[in-house]
């Protein structure tokens, strides 16, 4: 990606959660979501984006084995933070355009983060540093200067630093400073910059609770948990549901074979009184819905749908068998083919829970062939075959994780 912006997003696509977004420039915290993290995470990553004064951009990612458990401690190591390491770090990888430094696969590096004063006595006894500031430095119990750095100590470089975080002429710096304290301290180089953007990010957490937590926060009452693969109802508890409610959710999660985690929110008023006849429709309920469901919200990661409003949908939720004869006159619907339109059958094991855009010819989520040990599962339209509803795709296959959460409020 060529862009900032670009940049961050590829990386959240690979399952990382943006929790801190850092103007170092400015001294300024522009986000802020550590709070939000409720569940354990196993990696941080940083993303330093940096743009000179001439226009040149320069970035590096930097990802490690999480060096904490509290979320609070990651990102900027500034006073209101509680962050003191000076540790070693596992598993370095780097990414970026910066030469000599992008491309580092790391087994153990070292971190110096903190809001304090600090000199250059290799207290710790880092391997190869010296009483002179750079990757081996002695903090202070005093606050005041800051040090966020992050060394390959076994070849003497510092990846990247930024010093001195209460002045606006703070230091920062890619690689080893060939002017001055390989580390940057002293530096004063902000000057040089335009912008330079810190962003934490954290990977290897339950995301899917986070999710919930977050609807649940707004309201909404979590009723079922299915996990597909799993082939299990999780959670149950739509008999506890004595109030009325007027709007249904289901929250779809979903981990891809490679890492990636996907989700969509579906929110739409509710098509039916009765808590029971919400969630997967299982051969063990009465559920069986071939219906349009109006004022349909969706929030999720899913470029394709996130943040889009459809004033009226169709929802075809059924246990049973069924053929692809446009039987309810979808408009648009095709009688040949597997799609947004099709008929139930009174009989057979099978199931579609399937939600649609009919207007736009687009299926937003498709789960069906329920009892199969790979079904069918799908975010928008299948484009590797006629039927558009994922049927008989077995496209689970392509996933290592996928939940469907059902909420009322």
């Amino acid at each position: 990606p060529a862009g900032e912006a670009d940049i961050v997003k590829a990386i959240e696509n690979a399952g990382n959660r943006l929790v801190e977004k850092y103007d170092a420039k400015n001294r300024k915290r522009l986000l802020d979501k550590r709070t939000e993290v409720k569940t354990p995470f196993k990696q941080i990553t940083y993303v330093v984006a940096a743009t000179k004064k001439d226009g040149s951009f320069q970035w590096l990612a930097i990802s490690m084995d999480a060096y904490t458990t509290n979320a609070l401690r990651t990102g900027v190591p500034l006073r209101n933070t509680g962050a003191r390491f000076q540790c070693f770090v596992n598993n370095v990888k780097v990414i970026g355009n910066v030469p000599g430094i992008a491309g580092r696969v790391i087994d153990k590096a070292n971190i110096e983060f903190w809001p304090n004063n600090f000199n250059g006595n290799n207290a710790t006894k880092v391997p190869g540093a010296s009483n002179g500031f750079d990757f081996g430095d002695q903090i202070s119990d005093s606050l005041g200067y800051g040090s966020m750095q992050i060394h390959d100590y076994k070849t003497r470089t510092t990846l990247f630093a930024y010093n001195n975080f209460n002045s606006f002429k703070s230091d920062f710096g890619f690689g080893n400073n060939p002017k001055g304290c390989s580390d940057w301290t002293f530096a004063a180089t902000m000057g040089e910059y335009k912008s330079v953007n810190i962003y934490t990010l954290l990977s290897g957490e339950d995301k899917s609770a986070n999710l919930v937590a977050d609807l649940e926060k707004s309201g909404a009452k979590l009723v079922e948990k299915y996990n597909v693969l799993a082939r299990k109802r999780e959670l149950d508890k739509r008999d506890s549901v004595k109030e009325p409610f007027s709007r249904i959710t289901y929250l779809v999660t979903a981990k891809t074979l490679d890492g990636e985690f996907k989700w969509l929110a579906v929110s739409m008023d509710a098509y039916t009184k009765d808590a029971k006849l919400t969630g997967v429709p299982l051969a063990d309920t009465k559920i069986c819905f071939q219906t349009y469901v109006n004022n349909i919200s969706i929030d999720g990661n899913i470029p394709q749908f996130a943040g889009k409003k459809i004033a009226q949908g169709n929802i075809e939720f059924w246990s049973t068998t069924y053929s692809h004869r446009n039987a309810k006159n979808i408009p648009g619907a095709n009688s040949g083919t597997y799609d947004f339109g099709d008929e139930i059958s009174s009989n057979g094991r099978f199931g579609s829970m399937q939600i649609h855009d009919f207007a736009a010819k687009t299926t937003i989520f498709a789960f069906n062939c329920f009892y199969s040990k790979t079904p069918d599962f799908g975010f928008g339209n299948n484009k590797e075959s006629r039927h558009s509803d994922w049927t008989f795709s077995a496209a689970s296959r392509n996933y290592s994780d996928i939940n469907i959460f059902t909420f009322v409020r």
